[in-house]
C-alpha cells in the first residue's frame, strides 16, 4: 500500500489580497465561480473560508488589513513623523511596496523609533492573515503550534542573529548592529524593499543569508511575495514520509501541517 498524503492544518488556509479578495467580495451570493477563482489563486496547498459565506471571509481579511494600518499610522504620525510620510510609509509597508518620498528612504527620518516600528509592522504584514483571525475568536492554538509560522518566526530569528553578529564589526556596538541586521532581514523576507543601510558591502555570508530570504521566506495568507514557507515545509515532509517508505514500504502516514492529523 503506498504512503498516503494529506494536506492538512490550519496554516494552508491563506490566500493573498488585494484585487482578488475585493472581486470575490463583491460577487454575487451564489457564484460558483467565486471558489473556482480562490482555489487557483491561492498561495497555499489547500484552501478554505474563514466562515460559511466567502465574501463574508474577504471583508474579515479586509478588517484586519485596515486594522493594522491604522494602527501602524498612528505609531508613526504620533511618534512625531509628518501626515503625508506616515501614509506614504504606512500604505507601502502594508502592501510590501517599499516606496517612500525620499532618496534615502527610511534613514532619512533618522529616528530608531520609526524604523523600529516599521520593522514590526513589515513582519506583521507577512504573517498568514488567517492567524490573526484566530486571534480575534480566542483561538491560540493554531497560531501557538501553526508550522508555517513557528518556521516563519525561527528562521527570521536565526538569521538576525547571524547577521548582526557577521556584521558586528562593521558598526559601534550590539545595539546598532541589531537595528541594521533586524531591519534588513524582516524587509528581505517580507518583499518590501525598505533599506537602512547599504548591504551590499556586507561580508558574503550576510549577503548570501538575504539572497535566501528573498527566496523563500513569506507566509502564505500575507502581503508578501516570493516562495512561501508552506511549500518549503510539504517538500521536506514529503521528502522524509518518502525515506521512510524506503524502510517501510506497507506504512501508511498523513502528511500534516499545523496541529490537524486525518
Amino acid at each position: 500500500m503506498p504512503v498516503g498524503y494529506i494536506l492538512t492544518g490550519p496554516d494552508t488556509l491563506g490566500w493573498g489580497h488585494g484585487v482578488l479578495v475585493l472581486l470575490l467580495a463583491g460577487l454575487p451570493k451564489t457564484s460558483k465561480q467565486a471558489m473556482h477563482l480562490m482555489r487557483a489563486e491561492a498561495p497555499g496547498p489547500s484552501i478554505s473560508k474563514l466562515v460559511p459565506r466567502l465574501s463574508t471571509s474577504a471583508m474579515i481579511l479586509y478588517g484586519l488589513y485596515l486594522f493594522l494600518s491604522v494602527l501602524e499610522f498612528c505609531f508613526l504620525f504620533f511618534g512625531g513623523m509628518p501626515l503625508s510620510d506616515a501614509l506614504v510609509h504606512t500604505f507601502d509597508t502594508a502592501g510590501t511596496g517599499g516606496f517612500s518620498l525620499y532618496a534615502d528612504s527610511i534613514p532619512h527620518s533618522n529616528s530608531v523609533y520609526f524604523e523600529a516600528v516599521i520593522t514590526v509592522f513589515m513582519f506583521l504584514f507577512g504573517v498568514n492573515f488567517n492567524l490573526y483571525f484566530f486571534l480575534v475568536i480566542r483561538e491560540f492554538t493554531p497560531v501557538v503550534r501553526g508550522s508555517e509560522f513557528r518556521a516563519c518566526l525561527g528562521i527570521a530569528a536565526g538569521s538576525i542573529l547571524l547577521v548582526a553578529l557577521n556584521i558586528l564589526p562593521l558598526y559601534r556596538g550590539l545595539s546598532q548592529a541589531f537595528c541594521h541586521a533586524s531591519f534588513q532581514v524582516v524587509s528581505v523576507m517580507t518583499t518590501t524593499g525598505y533599506a537602512t543601510a547599504d548591504f551590499g558591502l556586507w561580508p558574503t555570508f550576510s549577503r548570501m543569508i538575504l539572497f535566501f530570504l528573498m527566496v523563500v521566506v513569506a507566509m502564505a495568507g500575507s502581503t508578501g511575495g516570493s516562495v512561501k514557507v508552506v511549500r518549503i515545509l510539504v517538500v521536506f515532509k514529503a521528502l522524509k514520509l518518502n525515506i521512510q517508505k524506503l524502510a517501510h514500504p506497507q506504512k501508511v502516514e498523513a502528511l500534516t501541517l499545523g496541529i490537524c492529523r486525518c
